[in-house]
Formats: C-alpha cells, sequence, structure tokens
C-alpha cells in the first residue's frame, strides 16, 4: 500500500539483491508509465494485476497493448469474484481485497528451487471454524523438467506444491509435499496481529526454509529455521488461496482480507534483505547515499572586462646598508646588512558580467543517505488486544498507557545477578530511571541505590523471583514527599503531566488525580497517609486508559510501547501479560471461544499447537 517502484528499487539497491533475482513486486497501484485509460483497458481486458517491478508497457509484446505476454509475471484474477484487482486508476485503492472467492494466479510457470516471498497482508473476520485454515499462497502442478540437486521433480500434476497459510489459532504454517507424496507442516507458535508481515525463504542447497514475522512497529522479528525434505518443484503460484477455489468442507479455506503488496525473488534472501525489505514498506521517502543528477539555476555570463590588479611583490635584487660595531679597544668594525629591492607582481583578472536572466542546467551533486517512515501508517500494525497471564476469575482494575510510536526506553527489563540486578546500560543524569520491583515503584536512596547499571537493594539482597521493569524518561523528574492524609483535594503547582503513586502503587489519573492547567490536582479524600512521588510521564504518551479486566481485553487502541498496570501494580509483557489479535481465543466475543479446544497438528515434527 505504500511501496512504490521508486523506493522498492532504492531498497533493492541497499539491500545489495541482484536485479535479476527480483520477480514480482505487486502494490496494486497503476504504472507511471501508462495512462489511465491504458491502465483501465489493461485491468478490464486482461482481469490484470500489473507487476510493478516492470515497466507497464514490458507486459505487452512489442508495447502492443493487446498482447499480454506472460513473461511479464502479472497476475491474473481467476476467482469467481476479482475484488483482488484494482480496476480503476481513479480510484484504485493500491490493496487487493479477497473475500474468499478471490484467487490471483501467476500464469508462467516459475519453478524456483530458491525463493523468497515477503508478504503485507491484513485477516478480517475472524474464522468462526478454529479447525480450518486460511492459505495465503500455494503451489500446484510439478514443474516437467528435472533438476539437478537434492530437489525432485516429476510431471505428475499430484502431491506437489506448498502453501503458506494461517491456521485457526492465527499462527502461520508452512507446509508442502516431500517426493513421497507426504504433507508436511511447520507451525510457527506465535500468534498473528491483525495486520501483518511475513516473509518465507526457501534454499535448496541447505534443504531449509526460513521464516520471519516482522514486527513493524518495534522493528523486530520473530524467526523460525526449518530442515525440510526433499520436495519437488510446483510452477503454479496462486495468490490469496488454492487451486480449485475451497469448498466448504475443506480443511484449506480461501484469504479473507486485504494483502497490501507481495514480493517474489528466485532467490533466499538473508535475514538482514529481508528486513531491509520490510522496513521499506512503510517508508514515506528514501534517498540512497551517493551522487545524483540535480538541477539548478544559474545565470550565464552576457561579457567580461579585463584589468590588471597587483597580487604581490618579489625580490629583484639586494643593496647593501653598512653598520658598525666597536671591539673591546674600542676600534670600529664597518660590516654590511643586504636590504632585499621589491616590486609588485601584477596579473590580469577577468570579470564576467552575469546576464539578468536565469538558465537552468543539470549538475551532479552528493546525497546523503536518509528515510522517512509513516508512523501513522505503522501505528495500524500495533495489536488492541492484550491478555493476562494469571489464571485468577476475579475482575480487576486496569489503567494503560499507549504511545504515537515505539518508545525504546519504556519497559526495559533488568537482568538478575546474585543479589543484585542489571540495567542494559549505564545512563546520564539526563535520563530519569523509573524503577518498579514487584510491581511497586522505588525509591532511590529509600528502596534502593545506583552503581552504573548495577542496582542494590537498600536493605538485604533482591532473590531470583524478583521482577524489575524500568522505564527511561528524558528530564523527568522523581519527586517523593511524606502525604498526610486530608478530606480535600490538594493542588501541586507546576506538576501538569506526572504520574502520582502513594507507597508504590500507582494512582488513577482521571480518577485519584487529573492536570489543572500547569498545576496537578489530587484528590485526596480516601487516600491514606504515606509517601507520595511524582514520576514525569514520557512525552509521546498517546492514550491514557483504565476500567476493570478478567483476562482479556480490547483497547481499541494500537497497543505502542504500553505501559499497563493492574491492582496499582505495574506488569511486565510476555510474563504478566501478552499482546493478542482481536480474534484472540481469550475473548468472550469471539465465536470459537466457546467451543475453545486443544489444537494439535499433524506432521509439525518440531512444532506443536497445543
Amino acid at each position: 500500500m505504500k511501496l512504490t517502484k521508486d523506493i522498492f528499487d532504492k531498497v533493492i539497491e541497499n539491500a545489495s539483491v541482484y536485479t535479476a533475482d527480483v520477480k514480482v513486486m505487486f502494490n496494486w497501484r497503476a504504472p507511471s508509465s501508462l495512462s489511465s485509460v491504458e491502465y483501465d483497458a489493461a485491468v478490464s481486458s486482461y482481469q490484470m494485476l500489473f507487476n510493478n517491478h516492470a515497466g507497464g508497457l514490458k507486459h505487452f509484446f512489442e508495447e502492443d497493448q493487446t498482447k499480454l505476454t506472460s513473461s511479464s509475471l502479472a497476475g491474473i484474477s481467476i476467482g469467481t469474484t476479482n475484488n483482488a484487482l484494482s480496476n480503476s486508476s481513479s480510484n484504485a485503492a493500491s490493496y487487493g481485497t479477497f473475500l474468499g472467492t478471490d484467487l490471483i494466479s501467476i500464469p508462467e510457470e516459475m519453478c524456483y528451487e530458491d525463493w523468497t516471498v515477503i508478504i503485507n497482508f491484513e485477516e478480517e473476520n475472524c474464522p468462526s471454524d478454529s479447525s480450518k485454515n486460511r492459505i495465503l499462497l500455494s503451489t500446484k502442478q510439478a514443474c516437467s523438467n528435472e533438476a539437478s540437486g537434492s530437489t525432485t521433480t516429476t510431471s505428475a500434476p499430484l502431491n506437489a506444491g506448498f502453501s503458506i497459510g494461517i491456521n485457526g489459532a492465527k499462527n502461520l504454517f508452512y507446509e508442502y509435499y516431500d517426493v513421497d507424496g507426504n504433507l508436511r507442516k511447520h507451525t510457527v507458535l506465535s500468534p498473528l496481529n491483525d495486520k501483518n508481515i511475513i516473509s518465507i525463504s526457501k534454499a535448496q542447497e541447505t534443504q531449509s526454509v526460513s521464516i520471519i514475522i516482522f514486527d513493524l512497529v518495534e522493528s523486530t522479528i520473530k524467526e523460525a529455521a526449518i530442515d525440510t525434505k526433499k520436495q519437488r518443484l510446483s510452477g503454479k503460484w496462486y495468490l490469496g488461496g488454492t487451486y480449485p477455489i475451497a469448498t466448504s468442507g475443506d480443511d484449506n479455506q480461501m484469504f479473507v482480507g486485504k494483502i497490501y503488496e507481495f514480493l517474489l525473488f528466485s532467490t533466499p534472501l538473508s535475514r538482514d534483505q529481508v528486513i531491509h525489505f520490510c522496513k521499506g514498506l512503510s517508508v514515506d521517502s528514501m534517498t540512497n547515499a551517493g551522487y545524483e543528477i540535480v538541477t539548478e539555476t544559474y545565470y550565464p555570463s552576457e561579457g567580461y572586462t579585463e584589468q590588471s590588479v597587483q597580487v604581490g611583490t618579489e625580490i629583484t635584487g639586494y643593496t647593501p646598508q653598512a653598520y658598525t660595531v666597536q671591539d673591546e679597544n674600542g676600534s670600529t668594525i664597518t660590516l654590511y646588512d643586504l636590504i632585499p629591492i621589491t616590486q609588485p607582481i601584477y596579473e590580469t583578472q577577468v570579470t564576467y558580467t552575469p546576464s539578468s536572466s536565469s538558465e537552468v542546467r543539470e549538475v551532479s551533486q552528493y546525497q546523503s543517505a536518509s528515510i522517512t517512515y509513516d508512523y501513522t501508517y505503522i501505528k495500524d500494525y500495533a495489536p488492541s488486544c492484550f491478555s493476562l497471564s494469571t489464571t485468577d476469575p476475579s475482575s480487576k482494575s486496569y489503567e494503560l498507557y499507549t504511545y504515537n510510536q515505539h518508545a525504546e526506553g519504556i519497559g526495559k527489563i533488568a537482568s538478575f545477578s546474585a543479589g543484585f540486578f542489571l540495567l542494559k546500560e549505564d545512563h546520564d543524569s539526563t535520563k530519569s530511571v523509573v524503577i518498579y520491583i514487584n510491581g511497586l515503584l522505588q525509591e532511590n536512596g529509600v528502596d534502593y541505590t545506583r552503581d552504573g547499571i548495577i542496582i542494590n537493594k537498600y536493605t538485604g539482597a533482591y532473590v531470583g523471583n524478583d521482577t524489575f521493569i524500568y522505564d527511561l524518561i528524558d528530564n523527568g523528574i522523581q519527586d517523593f514527599i511524606d502525604f498526610t492524609a486530608s478530606n480535600t483535594s490538594v493542588t501541586h503547582a507546576g506538576r501538569a503531566g506526572q504520574d502520582v503513586y502513594l507507597d508504590g502503587f500507582k494512582l488513577v489519573y482521571g480518577e485519584d488525580y487529573e492536570n489543572d492547567g500547569a498545576d496537578l490536582t489530587v484528590f485526596a479524600n480516601g487516600l491514606a497517609s504515606g509517601r507520595m512521588a511524582f514520576i514525569t510521564r514520557h512525552t509521546d504518551t498517546n492514550q491514557l486508559l483504565n476500567g476493570t479486566i478478567i483476562s482479556f481485553l480490547n483497547a481499541g487502541y494500537p497497543l505502542i510501547s504500553e505501559q499497563l498496570w493492574t491492582n496499582k501494580l505495574r506488569k511486565i509483557r510476555n510474563s504478566d501479560y501478552s499482546l493478542r489479535s482481536s480474534c484472540d481465543l481469550s475473548d468472550i466475543n469471539n465465536p470459537k471461544t466457546t467451543k475453545r479446544t486443544t489444537l494439535i497438528y499433524e506432521n509439525n515434527e518440531s512444532y506443536f499447537n497445543i
């Protein structure tokens, strides 16, 4: 949806990928080389999806738009509906919509022993049957030529090919037929979000498949490496499901959702190369380092004048100058000092007279590398739901802060070492290190001491089951005071934008305190006496939410570098809670929840769903 041909070409260069290995870029945009009339006519005539790695006219034999070539690797809609096409340049959606009856075929036979696909997609509508899969990409029809190496080919049309899909538990899987016709499935046990970027690479030499799930929000990856058996090459590729189109009784169903970009390479990309392309899917603008031809405005000369200008002096000789000295006997001795004789040096200088009219010319100019990301677009890839790890069925209060974009300093975990904790790195005084032990805010010099990265307990020592999470706030304030219970509200001047804690427990913004212009009002009625803390809130905080939760919650907002407190205690992601898809089985509104079962998939080898 974001990726343009210009940015794609720059990422190819940055990632050091051979252009010959780049095969397909579907981004559901009209090629720049075609007019809107030509684009609409081609889509209508051929039900085609342009491969925008190639130029628009290169899809046609000798640029004759009545002769579409399969070698262009264009996509053809072969479903019962054509929602997957962007069939009008005037309102092109820049994505393909797949409603379970849509399928894109690449007619050209592509028998690649090595390949990589990158798919940017959004799954829609929670499947009602958790035993069914949705297929994103599949191949069929074994290649007809025998290949060298350890990959076998056959002319038999059955039991060949692979599928990439999503199972009923929102897990990504890769399945393929080996040379004996056995179907083998490998599942990555990490539930997908609603919007995802995935990469699957196959390497013939190592007989392996690499699966990467790219987190666009935090620029991190989840990765699985699979050792595969010998398999047949298959040449027919289908995007959005299987062919023939699945029926309601099939285990593998068609994909339902949107596909924003589909990239295909005839080589196994490295991890770093995959990351380059995944990041490129959210780029607004990009410049690679190097020399570029740019235009500049200048005023040409209309004539010139010459004049002689002194530019220095030169020594042409010396003249003797006498002076005397006397010895101890009073005798005079005459000596001569050589004084240089100089003359000016002249040079003819030319002064050009500029024209009063400007002109434009092209010049070579060095450009530094630069890249700009669309963080509003990236935000949509963050999950909006979370699930608590506790089995406690009681209702709990929660408070949740979210951010506009990933904040590197939020939610960092210290490591335990023989009675003390270690921060990930040292920080100077411009960073406020806000520490929570077992969910409670800690006070320096009272609860702990800090020596560089070493955090010691003020009295005694930490133990292995203590939890330690901390935040870094630029130029943050941590002020602690003794609070005396009061029946009236208390206003603290100049503290707007700070959060309030009492004896380490987080008070709830909007209920226990709130901003009042530049000040902060604490609703003291009902609060006990104790140690009150005022902590600077991160400046990029986007949403402040609170309420009650039992185990699962759809917050309704993207959860980015979120901070979560339940019952006023700070919680740790992937330990106390996990981010989830809106289709998570824990959601009581999910139709799958009422018939939730243990899921075990066959032929997983080293991967299991339980």
